[in-house]
């Protein structure tokens, strides 16, 4: 999905320059790219660690116990 975005950003900025609209010298600016896909990376990466904490933590029935098979008779 950033990849998509990414394109998008560069191909906008590509337009407008070329509408006349200088938004970025790629000659001397290159390396903002490599610093926003960067970022971006490290913040999708932050996110789906949360996500997978989030996923994990389940809340507890109380009990204590696990429940038993369907059809299964417990000695209690």
């Amino acid at each position: 999905m950033w990849l998509y975005v990414v394109l998008v950003i560069v191909g906008l900025m590509l337009w407008l320059n070329n509408l006349g609209f200088e938004v970025i010298n790629f000659g001397r600016d290159w390396p903002l790219l490599l610093v926003f896909v960067g970022i971006w990376g490290i913040v999708e990466n932050y996110m789906r660690q949360k996500r997978r904490e989030k996923a994990v933590k389940r809340p507890s029935s109380g009990s204590g116990k696990l429940p038993s098979p369907e059809g299964a008779e417990t000695s209690d």
